[in-house]
């Protein structure tokens, strides 16, 4: 499911039927089916916490919960487990979250008891027997009617990505039915933005609705994979930062977001002007060896890795999770695209994937960091996240350490989650970041690069007050002759201690609605922001140098101002 809004933004599902191998197949049954905090100090006002979503769950005897569909958890606890013949998981590639549910530091077990995760989709089946009890009705919102605290429930039988999306995060643990969350006590409110033709007015709504009581907005959608440079509204830009200075009491909402799927069609998360932004976090996703999945995009934006699996009809090996009530709607129907592949119970599914299924998993374990420690702001959490990261397929010849020490890869970003480590560290966080510093630096000097060519343009950072980078933006025009095609350029840019950042590639690009290659077209790029992560913890001052290579242009390409935005403290 396709859905336009307002300055040629496109929303689209960050998950597949995942039922067909190849990548033209699956292409098409994507189109079809999946159609700066400036108070981040310790005197920040407590945030309000949301009302209890009601008794704790009967505690279990051991981390192993009764949910009768545990066992296909791959995510949660991966025993390798088999899928299709000839496929199997690996042993120990999962969250590490069941030492938590019995054991968190300091305050027995962690299952995100008083922390509220907003639902951004298509809609939430509130009455689902795996979510009702976990989902504030009074803090939903009913995009269609525009209607605060309305039933998100989807009314199409196919919009049950944000129900499979919310059983991920938060079913309700060790109740003898369906599956568990990674965070089973955490509270739910469901906003169904997809579900409508939405505009850039609505989007910014659904970034700060009940922004006291949000502690973590999930968005598994984004843009096309099309291979298209996307630019994010101004309108949605605003309400992220709003939600950073104000939210939670001042300590920020979190904002997780899916890297994108379209890694087939050469498309990276670089391209999407929302998964690039400061104020997310851009999520790739994990297959159950514990390696890229096919279709997650590389970026230099990538934060961490969550775990969604393959395909259905490829492996079996995908996310077990909540579906709509019913026999004959969501994912598991009859006639639906895993017909033969599912389980006889109807309210949930084991086909669910795609960085839409990646991003919820971290969503739950940042539930879990906020649950053990409430005090943190929105950047602690992310350097939690980084810090705690396990380097997950280390035979990656992408992996390379920055000069801060971190090992980064732009498939994985710092690398996979890990629960049991992350709110270790949250625990042990006495000491929150002190106020971010944004240091702003432009180079005007315009460059023309002909066809057949390449070159670099430096930019020398001074005095930026930082001393340890969070994120960078970068912010460039790129003026093309008509009839040229923007997708020849690539773009990288390097740091000045080493790090190095892809930031575009040579590519063609795709109509995702007739499946077809194309050009990427002649639109020049004015003031286009790329964004990214790689540089966490390292010195921003020194010398910046980007590289244009137009090596594959068969015209001359202007390189106009370009510019740096730093982060950090």
């Amino acid at each position: 499911m396709i859905v336009t809004i307002k300055e040629a933004y496109v929303k689209i599902f960050r998950c597949f039927p995942c039922s067909f191998y190849g990548l033209i197949v699956a292409l098409l049954l994507f189109l079809t089916a999946c159609s700066s905090s400036s108070s981040d100090s310790a005197s920040t006002p407590p945030v309000t916490p949301p009302p209890d979503n009601g008794g704790d769950v009967t505690p279990p005897t051991d981390p192993i919960p009764n949910d009768p569909l545990f066992a296909h958890q791959w995510h949660l606890q991966n025993t390798g487990q088999s899928g299709h013949p000839g496929h199997e998981a690996k042993r120990g590639e999962d969250l590490n979250v069941l030492p938590l549910w019995e054991n968190c530091p300091h305050i027995g077990g962690c299952r995100g008891k008083g922390v509220l995760v907003a639902i951004v989709d298509d809609g939430l089946d509130i009455n689902h027997e795996d979510l009702k009890d976990n989902v504030l009705t009074n803090l939903n919102y009913d995009f269609t009617s525009h209607t605060s605290g309305g039933d998100p429930t989807p009314v199409e039988d196919d919009d049950a990505h944000g129900t499979a999306v919310a059983g991920i995060i938060a079913a309700r643990h060790n109740n003898s039915i369906g599956v568990a969350g990674i965070a089973g006590d955490a509270s739910l409110a469901g906003y169904n933005l997809l579900a409508f033709d939405a505009e850039a007015s609505d989007d910014a709504m659904a970034m700060i609705l009940n922004k006291e009581q949000v502690w973590i907005s999930n968005n598994s959608w984004g843009a096309p994979d099309s291979g298209h440079f996307h630019v994010a509204s101004t309108l949605w830009e605003e309400a992220i930062e709003e939600g950073l200075s104000d939210g939670r009491g001042g300590k920020g909402i979190i904002y997780l977001w899916a890297g994108g799927n379209g890694a087939n069609e050469e498309d990276r998360s670089d391209y999407d002007g929302m998964a690039n932004f400061h104020g997310v976090m851009a999520i790739s996703a994990l297959n159950a060896q514990g390696k890229r999945a096919s279709y997650s995009e590389p970026g230099s934006n990538i934060l961490v890795s969550g775990f969604a699996g393959e395909y259905c009809n490829d492996d079996g090996l995908t996310i077990t999770t909540t579906d709509l009530t019913g026999a004959d709607r969501g994912y598991n129907r009859d006639g639906g695209y895993n017909d033969g592949f599912e389980f006889d119970n109807r309210n949930y599914t084991r086909c669910f994937n795609g960085t839409s299924a990646a991003t919820p998993t971290v969503a739950g374990v940042v539930a879990l960091i906020l649950e053990a420690n409430p005090s943190l702001t929105w950047r602690d959490v992310r350097k939690i996240l980084v810090t705690t990261a396990r380097r997950n397929d280390p035979t990656s010849q992408d992996w390379s350490q920055n000069a801060a020490g971190h090992w980064i890869n732009e498939n994985y970003g710092f690398g996979a989650v890990d629960a049991d480590a992350a709110v270790r560290a949250a625990v042990a966080t006495q000491q929150l970041l002190p106020a971010q510093v944004i240091s702003e630096h432009l180079q005007n000097a315009g460059k023309i690069i002909p066809a057949g060519e390449s070159a670099v343009s430096t930019l020398n950072v001074d005095a930026s007050g930082i001393n340890k980078t969070e994120f960078i933006a970068i912010y460039l025009t790129l003026n093309v002759e008509e009839g040229a095609d923007i997708g020849d350029i690539g773009l990288t840019l390097r740091g000045p201690l080493g790090t190095e950042n892809t930031l575009a590639k040579p590519r063609i690009c795709w109509d995702t609605e007739e499946g077809e290659q194309i050009s990427c077209g002649d639109q020049d790029l004015e003031g286009f922001r790329f964004g990214s992560v790689r540089h966490f913890g390292e010195n921003p001052n020194g010398e910046w140098v980007l590289s244009i290579n137009n090596l594959v242009g068969g015209t001359p390409v202007e390189l106009g101002p370009w510019g740096l935005e730093v982060y950090g403290y």
